[in-house]
């Protein structure tokens, strides 16, 4: 047996290297490591810090990009695919009728390999290395992980075959399919960067409204999310995740020209139902060579008297991509969603 070559991390605390013990949707994933260095050249394009590139985060995407080439197996119809694979945290029927979490290229698993092989030929292309021999078998691969499918209610299938899904609520998002918008801290957290993402700024601020839901910490633990009176989100009980990823629903809403809307609305005119109907100011526009851009609200907007945001971009191959670097008025956003 040919044991794959690289970089696999796991996700214990406590550094063990062996199989964990308990159920595998939580206790097996292999594409931890792979999803964690995605965050590499995120922080090159925030940065362009060419030196941190070259001697941290080229090395880390070459170990983990060495272990995907050698953990891909061929399959069906030519494709290179998973297995095992899962799903994180999630199960699925199997055809015997039974909860099952392991099958074979989950759409999550099929998914970051695109992105670690796209970050790694990119940053080769800044570095000069596109003719290494590793960087070859990248672009030899890249068209043959095993695509995206569509299951038979029009959703994306979270596992290659059509599985019957025996918790479409679920709190992960990992993939887009309907599940609805309730769920912990976290799990809003997400929902409302995608639907910002989707440039729908109604359900991207009515999530962002669910996350300062005050939780009183005496009541019954039903994973519905809000915010505790010391500021941490609840899952219950306390978990960051919620807390950082809101800074980034707030500045990627502000990019899609929401943010603004959604702050006027709130203190000018908190009965009206909709976003849409109301009057945003004038915001200055970036220039297209520039890193930072800024707006600024010509009058008072209640509680939040003047608005500023100063949104650190750069202008990459893939798009626009910018920082949260927002400074909120946390009480007074408080006191704005709840109409205080």
């Amino acid at each position: 047996m040919k044991l794959p070559v690289g970089l696999l991390i796991k996700c214990d605390i406590w550094a063990k290297t062996s199989p964990d013990r308990g159920q595998a949707v939580w206790a097996l994933w292999q594409m931890g490591g792979a999803w964690l260095f995605t965050h590499l050249l995120e922080h090159y394009t925030y940065t362009m810090d060419k030196a941190f590139l070259a001697t941290k985060a080229y090395p880390l995407l070459e170990g983990c990009t060495s272990f995907l080439l050698d953990w891909l197996i061929g399959g069906r119809g030519g494709y290179l695919e998973t297995n095992p694979s899962t799903s994180p945290e999630h199960t699925f029927t199997a055809p015997d009728g039974k909860p099952a979490g392991v099958s074979y290229s989950s759409t999550m698993d099929m998914s970051i390999i695109r992105e670690v092989f796209s970050d790694i030929v990119s940053a080769a292309e800044v570095l000069g290395k596109s003719e290494d021999d590793l960087i070859k078998r990248v672009h030899k691969a890249q068209p043959r992980p095993c695509p995206t499918k569509i299951a038979r209610d029009g959703t994306i299938k979270e596992w290659a075959q059509d599985y019957v899904d025996p918790e479409p609520q679920h709190p992960t998002d990992n993939t887009l399919y309907k599940r609805g918008e309730e769920g912990p801290g976290w799990s809003t957290t997400w929902i409302a960067a995608l639907w910002a993402r989707l440039h729908d700024s109604e359900h991207a601020y009515c999530m962002v409204k669910h996350l300062f839901d005050l939780v009183d910490p005496d009541h019954e633990a039903n994973f519905e999310g809000g915010l505790y009176s010391n500021l941490f989100t609840a899952h219950p009980p306390f978990q960051i995740h919620a807390n950082f990823g809101s800074s980034e629903n707030s500045a990627a809403m502000a990019w899609r020209g929401s943010v603004t809307r959604s702050l006027i609305r709130a203190s000018t005119s908190r009965s009206s139902p909709s976003l849409n109907h109301v009057r945003t100011p004038p915001i200055s526009a970036p220039r297209a060579n520039t890193r930072r851009f800024s707006f600024t609200s010509p009058r008072p907007l209640g509680a939040l008297g003047c608005t500023q945001s100063l949104l650190p971009l750069h202008n990459v191959v893939s798009g626009t991509r910018l920082t949260s670097h927002l400074t909120v008025n946390v009480r007074a956003c408080c006191e704005l969603y709840h109409g205080t």
